[in-house]
């Protein structure tokens, strides 16, 4: 079995933005994402179509990825 390049990095990329949006979820914590601003959007993106997330946290990564109009400040 042929490993891709560059999966095992994604993967710990992910992981590390699951437990950061579990975290600043819930309390709309979002300096941090901010400030990297779009270069995260695909990560995000991953995470939201990957993981199981509560509503209220779903809601507030699809914002922050882009996927809403009204990003919270």
């Amino acid at each position: 079995m042929a490993t891709v390049p560059g999966l095992p990095k994604v993967n710990q990329a992910r992981q590390a933005m699951v437990k950061a949006v579990r975290l600043a979820g819930p309390e709309e914590f979002i300096r941090p994402f901010l400030d990297r601003g779009t270069q995260i959007i695909p990560l995000l993106t991953l995470v939201l179509r990957t993981e199981k997330l509560t509503a209220g946290t779903r809601r507030w990564a699809h914002v922050e990825a882009g996927g809403g109009e009204n990003r919270s400040q």
